[in-house]
């Protein structure tokens, strides 16, 4: 094979203002706003777990902590 055969050639690619128009409009209307809410989503859905993690271990440690109480028999 000769050298010529080997390599390729590739055909340099130009992008027209559209293009360039549409990708950062999707850039903006899409990319980044889905990429904010998916992150407030992880967060918050954090914070619920955090919160009833909290609760839940605070109400074991109040029903640890009471004792009940025998009632007196009156007679």
């Amino acid at each position: 094979m000769s050298e010529n055969q080997s390599l390729v050639q590739r055909k340099q690619t130009e992008f027209s203002l559209a293009g360039w128009v549409i990708a950062v409009a999707f850039l903006i209307f899409v990319a980044i706003p889905l990429a904010v809410l998916m992150y407030t989503t992880t967060v918050v859905v954090y914070a619920i777990k955090e919160f009833t993690d909290y609760l839940t271990k605070t109400i074991k440690n109040a029903k640890a902590k009471s004792k009940p109480v025998a009632p007196k028999i009156l007679l």
